[in-house]
């Protein structure tokens, strides 16, 4: 029983065109006031399944876009508080990377001491 649950999920991929439509449609939808509180309701959900699936032929589920969605968001709150000027981490558009100063960087934003920079 759990080797059938197990073959029938797959991980959905996300590419770049397809991570901006979601964001795009998003973004319209809040500035229509289809976002209550913090989280958008099930109908923003379902605009952009019905778009991916029309405009890039594939299976595509609310839960998909909800799952990307939070994922898009802890990442840019990760980039935020790294790139706060308190925390010791900038960025280097030449190198393409994110820095730190060793003496400045704060070390409960560093998972590991050895870490000097990360690929953006």
């Amino acid at each position: 029983d759990t080797q059938k649950v197990k073959d029938t999920k797959t991980n959905f991929r996300w590419s770049q065109p397809m991570q901006n439509l979601l964001l795009e449609i998003l973004a319209d939808e809040a500035l229509h006031g289809n976002k209550q509180s913090n989280t958008f309701k099930h109908a923003p959900y379902a605009k952009v399944v019905e778009a991916i699936i029309e405009k890039f032929m594939i299976e595509c589920t609310p839960k998909h876009v909800e799952h990307r969605f939070k994922t898009l968001k802890t990442n840019l709150n990760t980039i935020a508080l790294l790139h706060d000027k308190k925390s010791g981490f900038g960025c280097n558009d030449n190198l393409k990377m994110i820095t730190s100063d060793r003496k400045q960087a704060n070390p409960s934003h560093v998972t590991s001491n050895e870490t000097r920079s990360h690929r953006k």
